[in-house]
């Protein structure tokens, strides 16, 4: 199938708010506005990930036998998860005892992610259990949505959000309201994780929500600014990073940021003819994602020799996390081999 360049363009953006996400992270930013700042728009890269693979895997799906789907990929998100799980803490684990021995053990026996269930310093890898779980959901809701109109596609979405953002959202803002009743009837079947999956088939299948012209990017452009600006002004108000607004299941502010996103960045590169570099950075996206974390661990173990500030640390730590990552995945996709574990 040939590429698209739109598409391509958002899993380049994506693959950069999550190494960013990261970088932040390790960086020491203490700071609640910068720290804030920094959520409030590198956490949008997962939901755009999460959408561009709904929208594109979905409708494959319709007349493949699940078991066929399964074989294809589960296997190897499995392998992919125990496998980083043990080379990241790996890496840790000799960053603090520069004993290659003990670190081996370590990360083998206590950090492999299945067994125990502990992934360590892994923690990029709370996306695979993710993604495992809706690949294994992908060819029931495939086939559910391919028999609805985008109006009834539309309405289950909106039970999804009620069950998994409504209470949360509430909570947040009124922390004394009483919505147990909401509560008891539980969350079956409409994961949060789901609705970006959905919400990236109703885009891309079905053309809903689509921008369109001058008017429709502005008034796009506009949501997504308005909630980030709510977001972060909360933040700086209550005078802490409040991790229920930045974090992707519990966060209504990153759901209505991330669609707006999503059609703003797709508007401006769908008539692109393309750029080599950020198509080919894009082919690599999943594979910088498993490597990245690896990787700025090292990173960070010399830019903190330099004892820099916390915000310069962010940056500093993610061109040659970025840079070398992206060079060690296109050496994986030399050997066929190798390219088993990054693509």
């Amino acid at each position: 199938m040939e590429r698209k360049y739109w598409a391509d363009f958002i899993r380049f953006f994506s693959i950069i708010l999550v190494v960013i996400t990261h970088c932040h992270e390790k960086s020491g930013v203490a700071d609640v506005t910068t720290s804030s700042l920094f959520y409030t728009i590198d956490r949008l890269g997962v939901p755009l990930f999460l959408m561009i693979s709904g929208g594109f895997v979905l409708p494959k799906l319709v007349s493949i036998e699940p078991f066929l789907f399964y074989k294809k990929r589960i296997p190897q998100f499995i392998i992919l998860l125990v496998f980083y799980a043990i080379i990241t803490n790996f890496i840790v684990q000799y960053l603090v005892s520069k004993d290659v021995v003990l670190a081996i053990i370590t990360s083998v026996t206590k950090f492999n992610g299945i067994f125990p269930s502990s992934y360590g310093g892994a923690s990029q890898l709370w996306y695979l259990y993710t993604i495992i779980q809706l690949y294994l959901i992908a060819p029931f809701l495939a086939v559910m949505l391919k028999g609805l109109s985008a109006r009834n596609i539309f309405i289950f979405l909106c039970i999804c959000i009620f069950f998994n953002y409504f209470v949360i959202t509430v909570k947040i803002f009124n922390p004394a309201s009483d919505l147990a009743a909401i509560v008891r009837m539980g969350k079956d079947f409409t994961g949060p994780f789901l609705v970006y999956f959905v919400l990236g088939y109703l885009i891309i299948d079905r053309g809903v929500l689509e921008i369109k012209g001058a008017a429709g990017l502005a008034i796009q452009a506009l949501i997504l600014l308005a909630i980030c600006s709510i977001a972060v002004v909360y933040d700086v108000t209550t005078g802490k990073v409040n991790n229920y607004i930045h974090w992707y299941s519990t966060s209504i502010f990153i759901l209505i940021g991330a669609v707006p996103l999503f059609n703003i960045l797709k508007y401006i590169t769908l008539n692109h003819k393309g750029n080599f570099l950020i198509s080919d950075i894009a082919r690599c996206s999943f594979g910088i994602f498993l490597v990245h974390y690896g990787v700025l661990y090292i990173v960070k173990n010399y830019v903190d020799m330099y004892e820099l500030s916390p915000l310069v640390n962010v940056f500093a730590y993610f061109i040659p996390t970025f840079i070398f990552t992206y060079i060690a995945v296109k050496l994986m996709g030399m050997s066929k081999v190798t390219r088993y574990f990054a693509f």
